[in-house]
């Protein structure tokens, strides 16, 4: 493969997170690159991660995506888009992070006009064919040449399924970015009257298309939060997400839920870090925050069935409450956690993910990459399994 340039792509913001470290790192060594936005969440509140993580602006931004309400116009908007980009730049290697629509429409325009793929956050199951999120990843991860991996689980995922690309091991980003603000939280500051003779909160997200856009799932998702305010008598707080604020008008159940929780504006990205940190417990379905919260060492419930994250299962930093029986359960079971989890070492890396990744690429990109290397990763991470101390228990 001929020298050139890479383009990263992102659109949401947990990828804006999670592949700072990554362009930070590119900039660092020197490797000529462009961002390409692909406009995936178009709230103007983004914005603000530009400014919170110190990144530069997008090379280019796809517009227009907002306009798209299914997954196949969105996606088929975004490829379209990021063809004519790629036509234009002519890069040798595309990079995509996590599981998003944007992710796979980008990956796809790069295999068709033959540009290396590389898939940061590769290997990732949950084994739950309704949601769009495993659909995506797993198209993803085959047809990727670069596949690189957060943890041992995900390297075992791709070897039973054979993928053709290359599997590298790195640890997930979401570690280093995590590392990069640590220093710069502050204890989460909210003037609320719930707060203001006790401290003790739960945190919750709460935005996955089959949760939210299921009448009678969210129903009972709303019943479950009765009974943990109820038992367990601590307030909830919701830093609301668009996309359900606007299903509790659809369903009228917005009033129901402000009964149950005191809906806050969306946080920007550290004061959102400070809040899971003074939380007592993380309620969520979302896969970041999921990571997020078992390197703070706060415990989570994951309102789902399945997770893509098990190793914070596997560690005693999460468990799974699906129906509002579960989730009561496991919210009782959590809040007891001494969050000292038994396993020696943070499940989703040492915070040297991006290192790793972009110190793979040269050699690729030249053709020099090898065997060799392959297992001088595999040996890293393997080094990398220790405490993270820079995360003590708060």
């Amino acid at each position: 493969m001929a020298k050139g340039k890479l383009v990263v792509c992102v659109g949401t913001r947990p990828d804006f997170i999670k592949m700072a470290p990554v362009i930070f790192k590119l900039e660092e060594v020197g490797i000529d690159f462009r961002i390409l936005h692909t406009g995936q969440h178009y709230s103007p509140d983004l914005a603000d991660i530009y400014k919170e993580l110190k990144l530069r602006e997008p090379d280019f931004h796809i517009t227009g995506v907002e306009h798209c309400k299914t997954h196949a116009t969105k996606t088929a908007k975004i490829m379209v888009e990021a063809e004519r980009y790629f036509l234009e730049e002519k890069p040798c290697l595309v990079l995509v992070q996590g599981d998003t629509d944007h992710s796979l429409a980008c990956g796809l325009a790069a295999r068709k006009l033959k540009i290396s793929l590389g898939h940061v956050e590769a290997g990732l199951r949950s084994g739950d064919w309704r949601t769009p999120e495993e659909h995506n990843r797993r198209m993803l991860d085959h047809i990727s040449e670069l596949l690189f991996t957060p943890t041992t689980r995900s390297i075992e995922n791709l070897t039973r399924e054979s993928v053709p690309g290359l599997i590298i091991p790195t640890g997930n980003t979401v570690v280093d970015a995590l590392k990069m603000v640590y220093p710069k939280l502050k204890p989460w500051i909210v003037n609320l009257p719930s707060l203001a003779s006790d401290p003790d909160y739960i945190l919750l997200t709460l935005h996955r298309e089959e949760n939210v856009d299921d009448v009678n799932v969210l129903k009972d998702i709303i019943k479950g939060l009765e009974k943990i305010r109820h038992t367990l008598r601590t307030p909830i707080f919701y830093p609301a997400h668009p996309r359900t604020i606007d299903r509790l008008k659809k369903f009228d159940l917005l009033e129901e839920m402000t009964h149950q929780v005191e809906i806050l504006s969306p946080l920007p990205y550290m004061e959102f870090l400070s809040a899971i940190m003074g939380a007592n417990l993380v309620l969520t379905d979302s896969g970041g925050v999921q990571e997020e919260a078992c390197t703070l060492r706060v415990p989570a419930v994951i309102l789902r069935e399945s997770t893509d994250r098990a190793e914070s299962l596997v560690v005693g930093a999460a468990m799974l409450g699906y129906g509002s029986e579960e989730m009561l359960e496991a919210a009782e079971t959590m809040m007891k956690s001494s969050r000292e989890w038994p396993n020696p070492f943070d499940p989703f890396g040492d915070g040297n993910a991006a290192g790793r990744i972009v110190g793979a690429l040269p050699k690729f990109i030249w053709g020099t990459y090898s065997l060799k290397d392959e297992l001088r990763f595999r040996w890293d991470l393997t080094r990398a399994r220790r405490p993270l101390r820079r995360f003590p228990v708060t």
